[in-house]
């Protein structure tokens, strides 16, 4: 049977639906699929969302490495190699499992594919960083490119299209909307007397408490807003190493902190919310507001992830310049609007993700 690696740094809980999904669909077509992950470590430890072990996930020790000065984390080993057909690592200038699967090609008949944002998303542009990266993506066999914007970059960077997918990452929103079907009118507005929450002045932030998500900037704004309009509040689902910023707007029962939620805080929060806040990075949660048909309250000028390429300027996306001053009037603002209603918004499911990293793979190993 022909054998599949990817590599990840860790399996956070959103992940096991996508891996659960895609090894089963891959072992129908005869293809045996491992994912080797390390435990998370520093901020990501801290958002307390790491997977429980699965059998299709092989746990690798913590190695790392220093490379001019800065430490990296190394996890494929030479057997890992000889024992596969393809691996799949990420696209990343510092990541040492890249070199060593592309390199090892000299001496093991092996197929790589890189999978990630392939453009520069999240940051601005490194030059160095930039030239590694367009030099492993032409090197490697297949790109799998998170969304559309990572596939154009490909093609300007001389992939042929053969050799991309896009595979439209998401998360399994099955188990958020069997949720929002079955809440009861009762049940949500227990929710919101049990918080004292006012539904068109109350807002919802998902994910994790970090420095990506501009956390001071945001109870900066929880501050002003605090003198504009008590009544406006914010539940937060979410756990991070920035979360005691939030302090101030807790302690003064502004902001409302559930900890790490399920789908059924999360059907809870969105049906008592008239948007989600973000002044930060926004990645996945752009599926989830989308799932709950909530706008998105971003700030100009903020570094995204590949899947804010879902929302829609003027509908599902709303921003502020970049001050908390004007964040906060844009929240104001939305909180004393009247709420216009408005057809659902499309967001990629998980069964299209799975089929198109499938159809992928499948490339890559030359079926």
């Amino acid at each position: 049977m022909t054998k599949v690696i990817i590599v990840q740094p860790y399996v956070p809980s959103y992940r096991v639906p996508f891996f659960s999904k895609l090894v089963s669909k891959l072992a129908d077509s005869g293809i045996s699929c491992e994912i080797h992950a390390q435990h998370p470590s520093g901020s990501q430890a801290l958002r307390g969302d790491a997977a429980l072990l699965n059998e299709w996930q092989v746990e690798k020790p913590t190695r790392s490495i220093s490379i001019g000065g800065i430490s990296v984390q190394k996890s494929l080993t030479w057997r890992d190699i000889k024992s596969s057909d393809a691996v799949v690592v990420g696209l990343l200038g510092s990541s040492p499992d890249t070199y060593f699967s592309l390199a090892s090609r000299l001496v093991h008949n092996h197929k790589v594919g890189l999978w990630g944002h392939i453009d520069s998303y999240v940051a601005p542009f490194n030059r160095f960083d930039q030239l590694l990266e367009r030099w492993q993506i032409k090197a490697g066999d297949h790109v799998f490119a998170y969304t559309s914007g990572g596939r154009r970059y490909a093609l300007s960077a001389g992939v042929p299209e053969s050799r991309i997918t896009t595979v439209m990452n998401t998360v399994d929103t099955s188990s958020l909307m069997s949720e929002l079907r079955t809440l009861s009118e009762g049940e949500i507005m227990n929710f919101q007397s049990r918080h004292g929450l006012i539904k068109e002045k109350t807002f919802c932030f998902i994910g994790g408490l970090d420095q990506s998500k501009r956390i001071e900037f945001l109870q900066r704004a929880l501050d002003r807003l605090w003198i504009m309009d008590p009544e406006i509040k914010l539940i937060v689902g979410g756990t991070g190493d920035q979360e005691h910023l939030l302090q101030p707007s807790i302690t003064r029962g502004q902001t409302i902190s559930l900890g790490i939620v399920k789908s059924r805080e999360k059907a809870l929060m969105g049906s008592s919310s008239r948007a989600v806040v973000m002044p930060g990075r926004i990645g996945l949660v752009a599926v989830e507001a989308l799932a709950l048909n909530l706008q998105v309250l971003s700030v100009r000028g903020s570094f995204h992830a590949p899947e804010f390429e879902y929302l829609a300027e003027g509908s599902s996306l709303l921003y502020s310049d970049d001050s908390s001053d004007a964040y906060a009037d844009l929240v104001a603002s939305v909180a004393h609007t009247r709420e216009e209603n408005h057809d659902p918004w499309f967001f990629p499911s998980m069964d299209s993700m799975v089929t198109n990293f499938h159809a992928g793979v499948l490339r890559l190993v030359g079926r």
